[in-house]
């Protein structure tokens, strides 16, 4: 008869002689429950912390169990196969999933009720996995798992274990006894009970009601920590996380918090001294041991096959690889295959059949292949376009021999993971493919792969600040003040007002070591921006799928670096958004020009195209139009397309700092000569003038005079990038020194190739991927070089995409004499469109979709209205206000604002009365009459800026300097765009312009660099820190920027060093380009008041 207490089942922890006999045996500790912080704000480290820190403490076992999912398992594996120690000296891993049973997200972990459920099998994985899909199948944050699903489900290869918190602290004993009796009837001997001590009696009461209910039901119980961080230090961590988790400042969650720092492991040898002296330790010892003994599974068992559907009865992905093979080279090499391309082929296929990849091809070839019947412009990128398979099954677009592209940076037989191709779609029509992919497969064997959303610099660090109740006004100034120096080698102190605000709440030092150590956790689940991972089984025997934010998508739990880990291939299907432009730019020449153009027939090396190149006029263009680009290509002056190749490679983060870039230019420029460290490496370094670029360059260097296999050389490319951040790089260099001195290479130049790697390891890019890229930059280059209306309309069309806004397109195009008119809601479509003026002249009509506040169906709504009308059109307002009586008023205001019933003869502020007031105007206009004021010009510009951001009159740098100039400099000093080419290097020259971009890129060491406009073209400036830090606010903050500074140039490109910015001597308003519009009382303010009707 169980004694009831308390609500509770009460019975005694023995004590007697077993305190004297310590081990009698060999003391052993398997660690059953383990939360990482892949369990999302809930765990405080890293899957690896508790590998690592369970062998050095010698378990013999250790349990990963993530609340709802399996995040965190993949971690945990690699981390204990990484592990330096001889394999019987590894713990266990037993794979887990801690499932919550009700949705209380804001109840205490102490208090959720949960079940942990492990897999002692594949067959139990596969069922984990299916209980964890189950549970997440309604979406949401707070996944469930129902009662009644674990009635219904197999639970074969299961272990259930409840842990010593939960359902037992907030429920009746009567309530508690029938519940894990039903876990009895359910698992059977699979179902244990824990039992933690952690060294308080609030904690520890639970211990003598789950032993009397353990002998009540017959259950065995065992020994577990119930860790939620790996060490005891990482208590205050653990408490910070939940402040995040819950929203709340830390000091308001008191309930929340573990009571002490005992929920991590501890060592053996204080584990056995707090565990024996429970009566029956050898017998739960003894649970453990044979509990542990039943595990088995191992990630490494899951296999992974693609479909197969799609391959004819009378084939083998092998075979029906070669058909398609032998029928598709036709169309590609339609003079005949080159023994070079048969050799390379016939080398290709028999390295996929050996690996058994012939069907990951086949699934991207079908899926390629089914974009194009719909007309959706598609192409392969990456290592991928190094294969003479995918340029035959047309999944990438470049002759890899032609270009010399190395197959072995796609795929070799020591690399030991999946190849990986990534194709690009146009990015307005990416979804079509999506759910193509969804349709053909179904839901259960098709899902994209996660994408783990992280703590970064500046999440991290206000998260620490709410953590710690710091109000949000001076967590947003400090930050702002980090950020203005986080590109600072030496960080400044914070200024005293700051420090002062803060001292109530925390202290800054703690903060800010606080926001470095959770910078990388875990956050919460995203979605990949492409990749795809199909099957020809149900995916629960991987890895359970759960709904994404984004709506039509399910992804599974593990991300991109998991997969790879554990070898399964993924697709990735990517958006991009030139593809689109492309599409819509062939679509209207071929409408107005009558032109047929298609993406792979653009003449090849057209040298009007590389003439525009050359001088940098690349707005809009792909890959080459940045202002880092823009100021290169004067220097570089590509002359084919290979040299387009080198433009986009070498133009990459660090460059300089890779100390490669300027040998490179003046080797090209004729400055320098052309040497190399070894005759071998001609063949190798010749195109890139005896200077390594590429990937595949180092590859092959290591092949060549290195000795290396090809597989070794791709773990060469691979492990490079540790070497430039001073990370170890175990014997793989060591050895490729060896090895060059076997090859005779002289000890002077070993130094100098290994110097040469060393520097390339800052910005090594694929020489594959640079060529994929270059082939959509020459198309774009070609299309804006002769057909430059239908370039920027398609690109404007295509928004949001590239480098550049809206109004920045709009200005260099009407620079390249492309006019345009506004929108107009007799004229405009949704899109922006091509209009014919009386004398035949083509002009761009912007169209709806630019105009700030008006919804798509609206819009669309009120020019099917239109084309059902007399002539297709509104001959006056009243006729318009017929038709529009049942629109939204906000997207007639928005049309008013954007000026769009000019054409009735009415100016903005009147329209935009009309339209607030709609439909009682015409009661108020006989009440009280009113006459609307003329916009001035620099009003006219705001209004169009916040209304369409642009404006087609005049730039606003010639307005600001006719009507509002506010700076202390004569006009007449200063220099524009088009006039600094007269000016000489090292003239210190004065500008005026309109802010684009501001970049301080990592690598730039507190360098910031801006893009000004003004009415003749870009202004590239420089700031060093120095300058930067003597006039922050201005170069950092304002919108228009008048600076002096010395003018560099290197032939037509050009810069100005800036050593001065002015401040204003009364304020210029910023243009209100990417902000919402204001509220119209704001705008109008001289309209009565009795007219502003909401």
């Amino acid at each position: 008869m169980m004694k009831l207490y308390c609500g509770c089942i009460a019975t005694r922890v023995g004590r007697g002689t077993h305190m004297a006999c310590m081990g009698s045996k060999k003391f052993v500790w398997n660690e059953w429950l383990c939360h990482s912080n892949y369990s999302f704000l809930v765990g405080a480290s890293y899957p690896k912390d508790f590998i690592q820190r369970a062998a050095a403490l010698s378990y013999q076992g250790l349990g990963l169990c993530d609340y709802n999912g399996v995040y965190g398992l993949v971690q945990a594996h690699d981390a204990l196969k990484r592990l330096e120690v001889e394999p019987e000296q590894k713990p266990k891993f037993f794979h887990g999933i801690e499932f919550s049973l009700a949705s209380e997200p804001d109840v205490p972990l102490n208090l959720q009720d949960t079940i942990v459920l492990m897999a002692k099998s594949k067959e139990g994985y596969r069922n984990l996995c299916s209980l964890s899909t189950l549970a997440h199948k309604d979406g949401g944050k707070k996944p469930l798992l129902p009662m009644s699903a674990l009635d219904e489900v197999s639970k074969a290869g299961l272990i259930c274990l409840q842990p010593m918190r939960g359902f037992i602290r907030r429920n009746k004993a009567e309530e508690t006894l029938q519940r894990y009796a039903h876990y009895k009837e359910l698992f059977g001997e699979s179902f244990h009970l824990l039992l933690s001590r952690h060294l308080n009696p609030i904690e520890d009461r639970w211990i003598p009601p789950t032993l009397a209910l353990s002998r009540h039901l017959g259950v065995k119980t065992l020994f577990s920590q119930d860790a939620y961080f790996h060490e005891a230090q990482e208590k205050y961590l653990h408490d910070i996380v939940q402040a995040i988790r819950l929203n709340q400042p830390v000091d308001q969650i008191m309930p929340h918090l573990f009571i002490n720092e005992e929920r991590c492991l501890r060592d053996l040898q204080t584990l056995e001294k707090r565990y024996r002296a429970f009566s029956d330790f050898e017998k739960i010892m003894d649970n453990s041991q044979h509990l542990s003994e039943q595990f088995h599974f191992s990630l490494d068992e899951l296999k992974y096959h693609y479909p197969k559907e799609f391959i004819p009865p009378e084939h083998t992905p092998q075979t029906f690889l070669s058909h398609l093979l032998q029928t598709q080279s036709v169309k590609r090499y339609p003079a005949g295959m080159p023994d070079k391309v048969k050799y390379q082929l016939q080398k290709e296929v028999w390295l996929v059949y050996d690996l058994k990849l012939a069907d990951y091809f086949l699934t991207v070839w079908d899926i390629v292949r089914w974009a194009r019947e719909q007309n959706i412009l598609c192409q392969g990128r990456g290592s991928a376009a190094n294969s003479v398979i995918c340029y035959i099954l047309e999944i990438t677009s470049l002759d890899p021999l032609s270009s010399d592209l190395l197959f072995e940076r796609f795929l070799s037989r020591e690399r030991g993971e999946p190849p990986d191709i990534d194709v690009d779609f146009e990015h307005e029509r990416r979804e079509e493919v999506i759910q193509y992919v969804y349709s053909r497969y179904g839901r259960k064997r098709a899902a994209m792969v996660a994408n783990v959303i992280c703590f970064r610099g500046k999440s991290a660090f206000r998260a620490i600040g709410k953590a710690f109740g710091v109000p949000e006004v001076w967590v947003n100034q400090i930050a702002e003040f980090k950020s203005m120096h986080s590109r600072e080698e030496e960080k400044p102190p914070l200024p005293p007002d700051m420090q002062t605000a803060v001292e109530p709440y925390c202290n800054w030092d703690i903060w800010r070591t606080l926001s470095e150590r959770i910078q990388g956790f875990p956050r919460h689940l995203g979605l990949h921006s492409g990749g795809f991972v199909l099957s020809d089984e149900d995916l629960d025997g991987l890895c359970p799928q759960e709904p994404a934010t984004m709506e039509g998508r399910t992804v599974i739990q593990w991300s991109k670096d998991d997969i790879e880990t554990l070898e399964i291939f993924k697709i990735d299907l990517l958006a991009l958004g030139m593809l689109t432009a492309l599409r819509k730019g062939f679509a209207t020449i071929k409408e107005h020009y009558g032109e047929t153009i298609e993406m792979y027939k653009i003449p090849a090396e057209d040298p009007q195209t590389f003439a525009m190149i050359q001088k940098g006029d690349t707005v809009g263009t792909f890959q080459i139009e940045s202002r880092a680009q823009m100021s290169m290509l004067p220097r570089l002056k590509p002359r084919n397309f290979y040299d387009l190749v080198v433009q986009i490679g070498i133009i990459r983060p660090g460059p300089i700092q890779g100390g490669l870039i300027h040998p490179y230019i003046r080797r090209r420029q004729g400055l320098e000569p052309i040497t190399y460290p070894d005759d071998r490496l001609i063949p190798i370094l010749r195109r890139t003038y005896g200077v390594p670029i590429f990937q595949e360059q180092i590859m092959r260097v290591a092949m060549v005079v290195g000795g290396f296999s090809a597989g070794e050389a791709d773990e060469l490319r691979k492990k490079i990038g540790a070497w430039s951040l001073g990370k170890n790089m175990d014997t793989i260099v060591p050895k490729l020194r060896e090895g060059m001195i076997r090859s005779n290479v002289a000890p002077q130049f070993v130094e100098q190739i290994l110097d040469y790697l060393q520097g390339f390891a800052s910005y090594g890019f694929p020489e594959s991927h640079s060529a994929s890229f270059a082939l959509i930059a020459y198309a774009s280059s070609y299309i804006k070089c002769y057909f430059p209306l239908a370039f920027y309309m398609s690109i404007i069309n295509s928004q949001p995409m590239g480098f550049y806004s809206v109004h920045a397109l709009i200005q260099s195009a009407r620079r390249e004499k492309v006019s345009f008119l506004p929108p107009d809601i007799n004229r405009s479509q949704w899109d922006s469109s091509i209009e014919y003026l009386v004398d035949g002249k083509k002009v761009i009509r912007l169209g709806f979709h630019l105009v700030r506040g008006l919804a798509e169906g609206s819009a669309k709504e009120l020019i099917a209205y239109r084309e059902k009308t007399a002539d297709r059109h509104w001959s006056t307002l009243q006729a318009f206000t017929g038709d529009a009586e049942g629109m939204n008023r906000k997207d007639l205001s928005s049309l008013a604002a954007a000026n769009a019933f000019q054409g009735f003869g009415i100016n903005r502020r009147e329209a935009v009365w009309f339209m607030e007031t709609f439909p009682r105007a015409p009661l108020l206009e006989t009440e009280v009459p009113y006459v609307f004021d003329a916009e001035t010009e620099l009003e006219r510009m705001e209004k169009d800026f916040e209304s369409f951001s642009s404006t087609l009159d005049q730039h606003p740098i010639v307005l600001l300097k006719k009507h509002a100039w506010r700076y202390p400099i004569k006009q007449s000093l200063l220099r524009t765009s088009r006039s600094l080419m007269d000016a000489k290097k090292g003239d210190t020259v004065y500008v005026f312009g309109m802010v684009l971009i501001r970049q301080s890129p990592p690598t730039a060491k507190g360098i910031l660099f801006v893009t000004l406009e003004d009415d003749t073209g870009f202004i590239n400036l420089v700031c060093k820190p120095k300058t930067i830090e003597m006039f922050r606010q201005i170069l950092w903050q304002h919108s228009f920027l008048c600076v002096s500074g010395k003018l560099q140039r290197d032939l037509d490109s050009m810069s100005i060093l800036v050593e001065k910015a002015y401040a204003t001597t009364a304020e210029v308003r910023p243009i209100r380009e990417s902000e919402k519009t204001p509220p119209l009382e704001q705008h109008f303010e001289h309209v009565p008041p009795i007219r502003n009707f909401r």
